[in-house]
């Protein structure tokens, strides 16, 4: 089961109404739970999208993502496979940038 981004989850959080011991409306769930889906569609959760996407590929914790951690989200070294075309490229993309 994909664990939910912690951020995101806050963020689009439907709360029950306390004082009426119900949930909100049905379309303010609808469009939480869109929210929720797909994040990267809406303008104010787009500087959560990226901040957990750093987070997801700096995996020493250093605040930076260097270039192995940005080629290894993408292609992994496993069974001795030889890196394709595009993975050189994506090498030559990161260093430019």
């Amino acid at each position: 089961m994909l664990q939910a981004k912690p951020r995101v989850h806050k963020e689009c959080m439907v709360q029950p109404d306390l004082e009426l011991d119900k949930w909100l409306p049905e379309d303010n769930q609808r469009e939480a739970f869109t929210v929720f889906l797909h994040p990267e569609e809406f303008e104010h959760m787009k500087e959560i999208v990226v901040w957990e996407t750093l987070e997801d590929i700096n995996k020493n914790e250093d605040g930076f993502v260097d270039q192995d951690e940005y080629i290894v989200d993408m292609f992994s070294h496993e069974n001795n496979i030889p890196e394709s075309d595009w993975v050189l490229f994506k090498q030559e993309q990161f260093n430019d940038f």
